[in-house]
C-alpha cells in the first residue's frame, strides 16, 4: 500500500512540474525540494536508504558533471526532478528512467522541431516514470 502512496507521490510531483514547465519554463524550488526533503525522511524512517542514497548520490554527482561539461544544457529544475525520482525508483529504475527521457526527447527533438528550439523536459520524465511504472507493476509478474 505504501508503495502505490509513492508511487503516486512522485506521479503527482512530475504532473505538477509538467504543468509548471508548460507555463513558465521553471519548475519550482518548492516542488522539487520539498518532494526531496519528504522522500528523504520517509527513506530514512523506512530503513532502506542505502539503495536509494546511493541512486541519489550517482544521479546528483552525473548530472553536475553533465551540467558542467554542457554549459548546463539541462535545466536544474530537471536535475532536482530526478533527483527527486532517484529516491523513488532506486538506482536500477532511475537510469532507465533518464535514458527513456532523452530518448523520448531527442526523438521529437529531431522529428517535431525544425529549427533549433529549447525543449522542456519535464513531460518526457512523467511519460517515462509512468511507462516504467505501469510495465514494473502491473506488467512484469
Amino acid at each position: 500500500m505504501l508503495d502505490l502512496v509513492i508511487i503516486l507521490f512522485g506521479f503527482s510531483v512530475l504532473l505538477v512540474a509538467t504543468i509548471k514547465d508548460f507555463k513558465s519554463k521553471t519548475i519550482p524550488n518548492w516542488l522539487t525540494l520539498g518532494s526531496i526533503l519528504c522522500l528523504v525522511f520517509y527513506r530514512l524512517f523506512e530503513g532502506n536508504f542505502l539503495q536509494y542514497f546511493t541512486a541519489f548520490a550517482y544521479v546528483g554527482m552525473t548530472f553536475t558533471l553533465l551540467s558542467w561539461l554542457t554549459k548546463e544544457a539541462i535545466g536544474g529544475g530537471d536535475i532536482k526532478l530526478f533527483l527527486a525520482l532517484s529516491l523513488i525508483c532506486g538506482l536500477q529504475n532511475i537510469f532507465l528512467v533518464i535514458v527513456m527521457s532523452f530518448v523520448m526527447a531527442f526523438l521529437v527533438s529531431i522529428t517535431v522541431c525544425k529549427k533549433e528550439v529549447e525543449l522542456i523536459l519535464a513531460p518526457f520524465i512523467l511519460v517515462s516514470y509512468t511507462i516504467l511504472t505501469i510495465l514494473e507493476r502491473w506488467v512484469v509478474v
